[in-house]
């Protein structure tokens, strides 16, 4: 949760910054091509292999954190669909407690990106 997690919610918060800037039409299609991009990797063959995955290097685990948190942040979803699979891949968890981690790190993202805005509609 640390490695992933907090780099998430500084990311949810930078992402819920920038979206004062971008169009909710961008923000739209930003997210309908993500949501495209993930729909697609779910229909290719799944390389079913049951040994445990083992962990990447921290750094990679902390930016994947931070780069779901702005991109989750900047469209204000809360980004299971994208840290699921990596905490898999990227933290070497199994999946039973990849969804579990995520469901604590959504849990934070999305009270960092709530708090945030609420500064954004003030304004």
């Amino acid at each position: 949760v640390l490695l992933f997690g907090v780099p998430g919610m500084a990311g949810t918060y930078m992402g819920a910054w920038l979206a004062t800037w971008v169009s909710g039409l961008v923000q739209l299609a930003l997210f309908a091509v993500v949501m495209l991009v993930a729909s697609w990797q779910m229909l290719k063959p799944a390389d079913l292999d049951d040994s445990p995955h083992e962990p990447r290097e921290v750094w990679k685990i902390v930016l994947d954190g931070l780069f779901v948190g702005v991109l989750t942040g900047l469209v204000g979803v809360g980004g299971g669909f994208l840290i699921v699979p990596a905490l898999v891949l990227l933290g070497g968890l199994s999946m039973h407690r990849a969804i579990a981690t995520s469901l604590v790190i959504i849990a934070l993202k999305s009270f960092t990106g709530f708090w945030k805005y609420l500064d954004v509609l003030d304004q």
